[in-house]
């Protein structure tokens, strides 16, 4: 009898050290189904992309306009404040490697915000769209070529203001480095006018 209670109690304690020598498992993170798919939109988008990201409710999935026109126009202001973002910078950066009036570049900038925040920005599609928990999440894609376009147009109105801005300004290589600065930075998702 001592032996059996002698085996239950060594076969007990062996239970319990390989029940508790056992890694518990590991909590998984609460799946977060808009970065994932803001994720996936930003791997499928061409290099140096810009993406605006818009949200609107959706109440009702058979009537997908207005939810839509709303989604849409979010994202592309977005996508205007990350050109804003990106022509702020490329004139910090000019500004700093320059002799000219600091004020004349900052009534310069103030005038290609002005003239990119009304403008249609040219080239901006519709790159994907989904309904997730009742929310129309719109992603509108800009390319990059198209980005240095809609940001020289906004300039030639402005020009007057500082003239000695000139092409060096605005070269091709300076836009696409600001653009990929731009490109680090995390993802805004506009849910607001």
């Amino acid at each position: 009898m001592k032996k059996a209670i002698f085996v239950a109690l060594v076969v007990a304690v062996a239970f319990a050290a390989v029940s508790c020598a056992g890694a518990p498992p590991a909590a998984q993170a609460p799946a977060d189904p808009v970065g994932d798919f803001i994720t996936e939109a930003r791997r499928n988008a061409p290099e140096h992309a810009l993406l605006g990201i818009g949200v609107a409710p959706m109440p009702n999935p058979a009537q997908r306009s207005l939810p839509t026109q709303t989604a849409t126009a979010r994202a592309m202001a977005d996508l205007a404040r990350q050109l804003n973002v990106v022509v702020s910078n490329m004139i910090t950066d000019y500004i700093a490697g320059s002799e000219a009036d600091p004020q004349a570049f900052m009534a310069f900038q103030e005038s290609v915000t002005q003239t990119l925040a009304r403008a249609q920005l040219v080239g901006a599609r519709p790159a994907a769209e989904r309904l997730i928990d009742g929310q129309l999440v719109m992603i509108v894609e800009l390319a990059p070529s198209s980005a240095a376009d809609n940001i020289l147009s906004a300039s030639q109105s402005a020009a007057a203001l500082a003239p000695h801005m000139g092409a060096a300004m605005w070269a091709m290589d300076r836009m696409e480095q600001a653009m990929e600065q731009q490109n680090l930075t995390p993802p805004i998702i506009r849910n607001y006018d």
